[in-house]
Protein backbone atom coordinates (compact mmCIF):
# COMPACT_ATOMS: atom_id res chain seq x y z
CA UNK A 1 0.00 0.00 0.00
CA UNK A 2 3.10 2.36 0.34
CA UNK A 3 4.13 1.92 -3.03
CA UNK A 4 0.74 2.91 -4.02
CA UNK A 5 0.53 6.11 -2.04
CA UNK A 6 4.05 7.16 -3.48
CA UNK A 7 2.83 7.05 -7.01
CA UNK A 8 -0.25 9.29 -6.10
CA UNK A 9 0.09 12.70 -7.99
CA UNK A 10 -0.66 16.19 -5.64
CA UNK A 11 -2.99 18.31 -7.22
CA UNK A 12 -3.23 22.17 -5.99
CA UNK A 13 -6.05 24.47 -6.70
CA UNK A 14 -3.61 27.84 -6.80
CA UNK A 15 -4.74 31.19 -6.52
CA UNK A 16 -2.32 32.21 -9.21
CA UNK A 17 -2.36 29.09 -11.80
CA UNK A 18 -5.57 27.54 -11.59
CA UNK A 19 -5.94 23.91 -10.78
CA UNK A 20 -2.43 21.82 -11.06
CA UNK A 21 -0.83 18.96 -10.54
CA UNK A 22 1.92 17.18 -9.80
CA UNK A 23 4.17 15.90 -12.89
CA UNK A 24 7.56 14.11 -13.12
CA UNK A 25 9.97 15.44 -10.55
CA UNK A 26 9.51 19.34 -10.33
CA UNK A 27 6.83 19.68 -12.65
CA UNK A 28 3.81 21.61 -12.41
CA UNK A 29 0.79 21.49 -14.94
CA UNK A 30 -2.67 22.88 -15.32
CA UNK A 31 -4.60 23.85 -18.74
CA UNK A 32 -6.79 26.68 -16.96
CA UNK A 33 -4.21 29.24 -16.56
CA UNK A 34 -5.54 32.96 -17.78
CA UNK A 35 -3.42 35.41 -18.60
CA UNK A 36 -3.83 38.38 -20.87
CA UNK A 37 -7.22 37.57 -21.84
CA UNK A 38 -6.22 34.11 -22.68
CA UNK A 39 -7.93 31.01 -21.27
CA UNK A 40 -7.55 27.76 -20.95
CA UNK A 41 -3.41 28.27 -21.25
CA UNK A 42 -1.81 25.59 -20.61
CA UNK A 43 0.97 26.23 -17.76
CA UNK A 44 4.32 24.37 -17.04
CA UNK A 45 6.37 25.25 -13.99
CA UNK A 46 9.68 24.27 -12.90
CA UNK A 47 9.07 23.89 -9.16
CA UNK A 48 9.54 21.87 -5.71
CA UNK A 49 7.23 19.72 -4.37
CA UNK A 50 5.54 22.43 -2.59
CA UNK A 51 4.20 23.99 -5.94
CA UNK A 52 5.15 26.94 -7.39
CA UNK A 53 7.16 29.59 -5.10
CA UNK A 54 6.73 33.44 -4.17
CA UNK A 55 8.79 34.12 -7.50
CA UNK A 56 6.93 32.20 -9.43
CA UNK A 57 3.63 33.95 -7.99
CA UNK A 58 5.62 37.57 -8.28
CA UNK A 59 6.73 37.00 -12.09
CA UNK A 60 3.08 35.86 -12.86
CA UNK A 61 1.75 38.77 -11.44
CA UNK A 62 4.51 40.83 -13.08
CA UNK A 63 3.39 39.74 -16.28
CA UNK A 64 -0.44 39.95 -15.56
CA UNK A 65 0.60 43.56 -15.12
CA UNK A 66 1.61 43.61 -18.84
CA UNK A 67 5.46 44.63 -17.00
CA UNK A 68 6.57 47.04 -19.24
CA UNK A 69 4.64 46.04 -22.13
CA UNK A 70 5.83 42.59 -22.99
CA UNK A 71 3.01 41.19 -23.95
CA UNK A 72 2.75 43.26 -26.97
CA UNK A 73 6.64 43.31 -27.48
CA UNK A 74 6.19 38.72 -27.12
CA UNK A 75 3.25 38.51 -30.06
CA UNK A 76 4.53 40.87 -32.49
CA UNK A 77 8.12 39.03 -32.46
CA UNK A 78 6.09 35.93 -32.48
CA UNK A 79 3.50 37.40 -35.59
CA UNK A 80 6.13 38.62 -37.84
CA UNK A 81 8.05 35.31 -37.22
CA UNK A 82 5.03 33.50 -38.39
CA UNK A 83 4.40 35.62 -40.87
CA UNK A 84 7.30 35.10 -42.60
CA UNK A 85 7.25 30.93 -42.09
CA UNK A 86 3.57 30.25 -42.67
CA UNK A 87 1.76 29.94 -45.69
CA UNK A 88 -1.67 30.95 -43.53
CA UNK A 89 -0.87 33.77 -41.34
CA UNK A 90 -3.75 34.49 -38.97
CA UNK A 91 -4.00 35.44 -35.50
CA UNK A 92 -2.64 33.76 -32.62
CA UNK A 93 -3.88 32.58 -29.61
CA UNK A 94 -1.43 31.82 -26.54
CA UNK A 95 -1.93 27.80 -25.89
CA UNK A 96 1.24 27.69 -23.17
CA UNK A 97 3.76 28.90 -20.64
CA UNK A 98 6.54 27.55 -19.45
CA UNK A 99 7.89 29.21 -16.17
CA UNK A 100 11.83 28.01 -15.11
CA UNK A 101 12.54 27.72 -11.36
CA UNK A 102 14.01 31.21 -11.64
CA UNK A 103 11.79 33.00 -14.44
CA UNK A 104 13.15 36.82 -13.41
CA UNK A 105 16.75 35.22 -14.20
CA UNK A 106 16.21 32.42 -16.67
CA UNK A 107 14.66 31.97 -20.23
CA UNK A 108 10.78 31.25 -19.91
CA UNK A 109 9.00 30.30 -23.20
CA UNK A 110 5.40 30.86 -24.59
CA UNK A 111 3.55 28.83 -27.13
CA UNK A 112 0.51 30.28 -29.76
CA UNK A 113 -1.55 28.78 -31.96
CA UNK A 114 -1.68 30.38 -35.44
CA UNK A 115 -5.31 30.27 -36.13
CA UNK A 116 -5.34 28.07 -39.44
CA UNK A 117 -1.91 26.60 -39.04
CA UNK A 118 -2.55 22.76 -38.55
CA UNK A 119 1.38 21.91 -38.49
CA UNK A 120 3.10 24.64 -36.41
CA UNK A 121 3.04 26.06 -33.20
CA UNK A 122 4.75 29.57 -32.93
CA UNK A 123 6.23 30.71 -29.82
CA UNK A 124 9.07 32.78 -28.26
CA UNK A 125 12.24 32.47 -25.74
CA UNK A 126 12.20 35.61 -22.96
CA UNK A 127 15.23 36.13 -21.48
CA UNK A 128 14.82 38.79 -18.37
CA UNK A 129 12.01 41.46 -19.79
CA UNK A 130 14.06 42.76 -22.81
CA UNK A 131 15.47 39.53 -25.10
CA UNK A 132 12.38 37.76 -27.01
CA UNK A 133 13.79 35.17 -29.57
CA UNK A 134 10.50 33.81 -31.60
CA UNK A 135 10.46 29.79 -32.89
CA UNK A 136 8.40 27.77 -34.62
CA UNK A 137 8.24 23.96 -33.47
CA UNK A 138 6.14 21.23 -35.24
Amino acid sequence: MRFFSKLRKRVLDDADFGPIKEGKRGQWEGQHFQLWGYSSVQVLIDAGPDGPSMEHRSFVRSLQLEHAGIRSRIEEAVSLHARQTSQQPGPLKMSSIYLPQKPSEQTWRVWYDLVGEEHFWYGAEISGWQEIAPFTED
